[in-house]
């Protein structure tokens, strides 16, 4: 029997007392490359590069690299919907 020190079981997707992954638990990505980003929009590397030299899609930078906040994206997409 494994004894936990924790006084409630945990629920899914939520990290243990200490603030630790459980074992096999997985994070969701906060920030995407520029080729994830792309997949999930369904456009093209070079049209995802385009908007973001525009200025046209919100992005990040770390450093010298560009990523896309996921909710960020999100959001962006909301703003984008055309209604008639």
């Amino acid at each position: 029997m494994i004894h936990s020190t924790q006084t409630k079981p945990a629920r899914p997707n939520e990290s243990p007392a200490d603030g630790q992954l459980a074992e096999g638990q997985m994070v969701a990505p906060l920030l995407l490359k520029s080729a994830d980003a792309a997949k999930a929009l369904a456009i093209s590397k070079r049209k995802l590069w385009e908007m973001t030299t525009a200025g046209e899609i919100p992005h990040v930078k770390i450093g010298r690299h560009i990523r896309y906040s996921v909710e960020a994206l999100h959001d962006w997409i909301k703003s984008q919907l055309v209604t008639q």
